[in-house]
């Protein structure tokens, strides 16, 4: 079994399953009706956002992640943890879909959110920052937060799969 990694401001404890997670969204009413998009068009095969622990494949990409997600100061990061952890089963897709069908969602672009929302769920392009899936999940370890050379290096493995969304997009 991999690890895959989650940053997170919540401690969590090691070696526990922390049961199954629920996010509820109404008080955003815009990223909830991001998520109730994502999962009409969820395929069976693949994981709820509504109802998995989100994790990504390093330690440097779910701090990266955090800090662009909550856009931590210097004071919170402190108070960031990041774990290494397990999943049985998972589902992947790549994390800069999120934000383009969330804008295409907003602007009634439907046509462009549905083709975003059949790659975000069956990738066909060679993404580099994934967002995995998990209903449950156990906590490995406490690990140390990525220095800021490894930071840089997911916040440029996230560029490139922004260039491949332009790319992408320039191409309909």
């Amino acid at each position: 079994m991999s690890s895959y990694y989650r940053a997170t401001l919540t401690p969590l404890l090691v070696a526990e399953n922390p049961g199954p997670k629920r996010y509820d969204y109404s008080g955003d009413p815009e990223r909830q009706k991001l998520e109730e998009f994502l999962e009409s068009k969820r395929p069976p095969e693949s994981f709820s956002r509504f109802r998995s622990w989100f994790a990504c494949d390093t330690p440097s990409n779910s701090a990266r992640y955090l800090e662009a997600e909550l856009r931590l100061n210097a004071a919170m990061i402190g108070d960031a943890k990041l774990y290494a952890i397990e999943f049985e089963t998972f589902s992947r897709q790549p994390m800069i879909l999120v934000n383009a069908i969330r804008n295409s969602v907003a602007i009634d672009d439907i046509t462009t959110a549905e083709m975003l929302a059949r790659e975000y769920w069956k990738s066909t392009t060679d993404w580099k920052f994934w967002e995995y899936t998990a209903p449950e999940i156990r906590v490995v370890e406490e690990v140390r937060w990525p220095d800021n050379m490894q930071l840089s290096i997911a916040l440029m493995t996230y560029q490139g799969d922004d260039k491949r969304l332009t790319q992408m997009l320039g191409e309909r």
